[in-house]
């Protein structure tokens, strides 16, 4: 659970020492279930420091554009859906498509 809110973060265990004061060491065996009776104080700073131990694959903040107010060039918009940084368009193409006649099996004379 800390390894992979630290990878999310982009940290090195190196890093993440230098924000918490807890030694490299220390992350280390706690990312590898060796170590135990972490004081509460401090594992409450590295809590902090992860920015809590969720998973936030599902809830990944908003990108700087958006909280920018910035709306981003066209072209961008279909890669940008893809990564999951912007909502998908609603897909109302799908009843346009069922709903139309098909013009090989037309039954007017």
């Amino acid at each position: 659970m800390i390894r992979r809110r630290r990878l999310l973060g982009s940290l090195t265990q190196r890093e993440l020492e230098r924000l918490t004061g807890i030694d490299q060491t220390v992350i280390s065996r706690l990312e590898n279930g060796r170590q135990y009776g972490l004081r509460w104080s401090r594992f409450a700073i590295l809590v902090a420091e992860l920015h809590g131990l969720e998973d936030e694959t599902a809830k990944a903040p908003p990108p700087w554009w958006v909280k920018m107010g910035i709306t981003p060039p066209d072209y961008m918009l279909p890669s940008l859906r893809q990564q999951g940084l912007l909502p998908p368009l609603p897909d109302d193409d799908a009843s346009d498509i069922t709903d139309a006649p098909s013009s090989d099996h037309d039954t007017s004379p």
